[in-house]
């Protein structure tokens, strides 16, 4: 469960590369986008803990990743990953974990337009971005639950996802924070795309056979 983690730190290297995003580990310009009294309540934990906040930010990201977020996150993947990817093996892997992930998007559309999640300031172009990410993440959990023949990993990775994706916004500085920095933004995008490349490229010969291997009646 480290690579989800993994992940989002890539996606602070690559945001860096974007015109005007600085890394910020002092955390200073993430406390600066909280609203008053959560601003100073996490600026006094900052000052107050005897260790970098990030480790404290990193653990309960983790921690709460493998429990409550796992237990939500395998309720959708018993559908997206259990049922869905059984029912579209003929179509073949590709084919498959890509629709999956086209039905995936749209499906948060409720929360991103009427209660803004991830995206609260661009809600309509945010269902928009939410799709290219599930398209981008679905390969990656179904890959997972295809080696593991098991929904169980595919649900702690999303949890993990779920639980530390604001990471990679927390520790970098200007440019857009919906759109561009973190793992739903742009550069999230760029490393889930690079890791979807790697499984083309290092399963293109044996992925098929492995996906309709993993599910035989």
């Amino acid at each position: 469960m480290i690579v989800p983690m993994l992940l989002v730190g890539l996606t602070a290297l690559v945001a860096i590369l974007f015109p005007g995003v600085t890394l910020d580990l002092s955390l200073e310009s993430y406390i600066n986008m909280l609203d008053g009294d959560t601003a100073v309540a996490t600026n006094d934990l900052v000052e107050m803990l005897p260790f970098h906040p990030l480790w404290l930010f990193v653990g309960q990201a983790f921690i709460g990743g493998v429990t409550i977020n796992a237990i939500l996150a395998f309720g959708e993947e018993i559908g997206w990953r259990g049922f869905l990817l059984r029912e579209f093996r003929e179509l073949g892997f590709w084919k498959a974990s890509l629709l999956i992930g086209l039905l995936w998007g749209p499906w948060h559309a409720p929360l991103i337009l009427f209660a803004g999640h991830n995206y609260p300031s661009t809600p309509v172009f945010g269902v928009f971005m939410m799709t290219v990410l599930c398209m981008l993440l679905s390969p990656i959990l179904c890959f997972i639950t295809i080696k593991s023949r098991s929904i169980f990993p595919a649900a702690f990775f999303h949890g993990v996802i779920n639980g530390s994706g604001s990471i990679g916004i927390m520790i970098v500085a200007g440019g857009n924070p919906e759109l561009l920095n973190g793992l739903t933004g742009l550069a999230g995008f760029i490393v889930l795309l690079a890791v979807n490349v790697i499984i083309f490229i290092g399963t293109r010969k044996t992925i098929n056979h492995n996906y309709k291997a993993a599910f035989v009646q």
